[in-house]
C-alpha cells in the first residue's frame, strides 16, 4: 500500500560529524531496541492460505555505513521539486537481519529519517529528531572516540538493552462491536465507490509533489484566529482548519464540485494509552485513522469548520480511528487474504485526499543548545493507496508550517501547482465568514 516515506529536519549547526552521528545513534538504539528490529518475513507463494504471519526480531549487527546513508553525492543540489521527487522514489524493503529505516545525510546541516512504513509511522520521524537532539546537546566530544564502526552488536550490548515494547494491540481494542460492523463497512468500503469519482489513473504510480510553506508570523495568525473562533469553549485546531481550506480550494477549483469525495485523517493511537506507558512506543507503527465522505464546501464558515472539529473530536473519544487498523488485521473479516494483493484489488477506485499532521518539533526554549531545528518537512510515498492526493504536514517554530501535497502523475504538474497555489492563498487570507 506505501512504498518509504521521510522526516527531514535542518539544523542551525553542521550536523555531519562522524563521532556526533555514530554515539547518539548508538544511544538511541539501546534505549529504544525497537528501532534494531527486522522484520522475518514467511517465504511461501502467495496462492498459499492460510498465510503464516511474518514478525520483527533484534538484529545481529548494525553497522554505521550500513544505516547512514551520505546522499550529498548525489541529492545536495537538487531543486526542491526534484528533490522531493527523487527522495520519495527512494525503496527500502524489509528484508531478513536488515534495517527497515535509515538516516540520511542530505547535506552539512540536514539529516533525513527514511523508513518503511511497515514498521514505523511519521510520530516515530519526529519522535527520532526529538530524541537526536537531545542526545546530540549533550554530548561531551571531546571524550569520544571515532574508532569502531558497529553501531549495535546483539551479543555485547543485549545486557544494555531498553525495554520492548508489547504490541499495541495488547493494551486496546482495536475491533469494531459486531453492531458497528455494517455502517463501517457501507462508510469505508460501499460508500466511496458509489458516489465518489476521480479522474486519475489508479493502481501503481510515480507520485509528483508541492511543498506549500505557512512562514511563522503567517501562523501565529492563523491560530490565533482558530482562538477566537472556537465555539462552546472547545479548542479548534489545525487539522480541522486545514481539511476544510483544502476541501474548499478543491471546489473552487471545480476538481470535486459535483461529486462526493474521500477524506482519510491519520490519527496518532499512542494518545489512547496510559501516559506513563506512551514513552515505550515513541517508534513502531502506532498509526490509526479512519475516513468519512465529504461533500463539496461550496462556503466555508467558521460554524462548518468548528463543526468538523466537533465531529473530530468525538471520534476520538470514542477511539473511533483504532478500528480502521483492527479491520485490517482482523482475522474474521481478513480470513487468508493477503493485504499487499487483495486490498488493492477490493479498493481499485481512487477517490479524495488522505490527511496526516504530526504536530511541531520543539526545541528547548530555555537553554542555550547548540543543535537546534530550524525547519523540517514530511512527506509519502502512497504507492498503490486509494486517493487523489496525500497531504502531509510538520511544523517548527522558526520554519513554520510546511504541508507536502502528493499526487499521482497523472493530474499533471500544472494542475497541481495550480490548486496547491491557491489552497496557500486561502490559508493565508483566511477569508472566513
Amino acid at each position: 500500500m506505501y512504498k518509504s516515506f521521510f522526516v527531514m529536519c535542518k539544523y542551525n549547526e553542521k550536523i555531519d560529524d562522524f563521532k556526533i552521528l555514530f554515539h547518539s545513534l548508538r544511544l538511541l538504539i539501546l534505549k529504544f531496541p525497537i528501532l534494531a528490529s527486522t522484520i522475518i518475513t514467511q517465504n511461501v507463494p502467495i496462492n498459499i492460505k492460510p498465510r503464516p504471519y511474518d514478525y520483527i526480531q533484534i538484529i545481529d549487527e548494525i553497522k554505521f555505513n550500513d544505516l547512514v546513508w551520505d546522499l550529498r553525492p548525489e541529492y545536495s543540489n537538487l531543486l526542491q521539486e526534484d528533490l522531493l521527487n527523487k527522495l520519495n522514489d527512494l525503496i527500502i524493503p524489509y528484508e531478513d537481519n536488515k534495517l527497515v529505516w535509515r538516516l540520511g545525510i542530505l547535506d552539512d546541516y540536514t539529516l533525513i529519517f527514511i523508513t518503511n512504513h511497515v514498521l514505523h509511522d511519521g510520530i516515530s520521524g519526529k519522535n527520532i529528531f526529538n530524541e537526536l537532539s537531545l542526545i546530540f546537546n549533550q554530548l561531551d566530544l571531546d571524550s569520544l572516540s571515532d574508532d569502531d564502526d558497529i553501531v549495535f552488536n546483539y551479543s555485547q550490548d543485549h545486557l544494555n538493552l531498553g525495554e520492548l515494547p508489547k504490541p499495541i494491540t495488547d493494551l486496546m481494542n482495536h475491533i469494531p462491536s459486531i453492531k458497528s460492523l455494517p455502517r463501517y463497512i457501507y462508510n469505508s468500503l460501499i460508500e466511496p465507490k458509489l458516489f465518489c469519482s476521480s479522474t486519475l489513473i489508479q493502481g501503481h504510480l510515480k507520485n509528483i509533489h508541492y511543498r506549500v510553506n505557512i512562514n511563522p508570523m503567517e501562523l501565529l495568525k492563523i491560530k490565533s484566529l482558530l482562538s477566537k473562533n472556537s465555539f462552546n469553549n472547545v479548542k479548534l485546531t489545525l487539522t480541522p482548519f486545514i481539511q476544510s481550506i483544502w476541501n474548499y480550494t478543491l471546489y473552487q477549483d471545480e476538481y470535486y464540485k459535483s461529486s462526493k469525495s474521500l477524506l482519510g485523517i491519520a490519527v496518532d493511537s499512542r494518545q489512547f494509552i496510559n501516559k506513563d506507558e506512551q514513552d515505550l512506543y515513541k517508534f513502531g507503527l502506532n498509526v490509526s485513522g479512519f475516513s468519512k465522505i465529504s461533500k463539496p464546501m461550496k462556503l466555508i464558515t467558521w460554524n462548518k469548520i468548528n463543526q468538523i472539529n466537533q465531529d473530530l473530536k468525538i471520534s476520538l473519544k470514542l477511539k473511533k480511528p483504532l478500528y480502521s487498523m483492527g479491520i485490517l488485521g482482523w482475522d474474521k473479516m481478513i480470513k487468508n487474504k493477503h493485504l499487499d494483493v487483495d486490498l488493492p484489488k477490493i479498493m481499485n477506485k481512487r477517490t479524495g485526499s488522505t490527511f496526516s499532521n504530526i504536530g511541531i518539533i520543539l526545541n528547548n526554549s530555555e537553554s542555550n543548545d547548540k543543535f537546534q531545528i530550524i525547519d523540517a518537512m514530511f512527506t509519502q510515498h502512497f504507492n498503490v493507496h486509494f486517493y487523489d492526493f496525500s497531504i502531509t504536514a510538520i511544523s517548527t517554530m522558526t520554519g513554520g508550517l510546511n504541508i507536502i501535497i502528493t499526487s499521482p502523475e497523472s493530474i499533471g504538474i500544472e494542475n497541481l501547482e495550480r490548486i496547491c497555489k491557491k489552497f496557500h492563498e486561502n490559508l493565508v487570507l483566511c477569508d472566513i465568514k
